[in-house]
């Protein structure tokens, strides 16, 4: 675990330095602008709400997921997070999650994500579902209001008998 944490805080450092030389314009070769890419996705998995907790074997396996570009898409980051806590609990023990995370070295967790990669993206997988259709009702008429005529004067309505008891 301690060589994956070193090689995630030199990632990290590099990529806050590549993204200062970013902001004064320079041309970027093909590796930075990935590197900046995946430096921008490991942040937004960083960002969480107040009070959520995510198990480390989540954490982990998403910035795996993230450093091999199996996730590219910073949009559903969030989104892909809860599904695997959503699977995480679910199957107590997660024996898949600590299998592929029990490892020392960032070679080795990497090799495991690629091996249960086809598990961990069903894990993840976003199932959207369209709305179903609503059929158009058309418009109701509009009717004129009835506006009283110039014409005649207004006469009142008769009055109703009142029924005594």
């Amino acid at each position: 675990m301690k060589g994956i944490n070193s090689k995630e805080t030199t990632f990290l450092t590099s990529y806050e330095k590549m993204q200062s030389l970013a902001q004064f314009g320079a041309e970027l070769t093909a590796e930075v602008k990935k590197d900046l890419k995946i430096g921008d996705l490991i942040y937004k998995l960083l960002e969480q709400p107040v009070g959520m907790v995510v198990p480390t074997e989540v954490q982990l396996i998403m910035f795996s997921l993230i450093w091999t570009e199996t996730i590219t898409d910073i949009t559903k980051i969030g989104i892909y997070r809860q599904n695997l806590i959503d699977t995480y609990v679910d199957t107590r023990p997660p024996k898949l999650f600590l299998d592929i995370i029990e490892v020392d070295k960032m070679d080795k967790l990497m090799e495991n994500i690629k091996r249960h990669q086809e598990e961990l993206i069903a894990m993840a997988k976003i199932e959207e579902k369209p709305a179903p259709e609503k059929p158009v009702e058309p418009a109701p008429e509009a009717t004129p209001p009835a506006t009283p005529s110039t014409d005649k004067p207004a006469t009142p309505a008769p009055a109703q008998p009142v029924a005594r008891a």
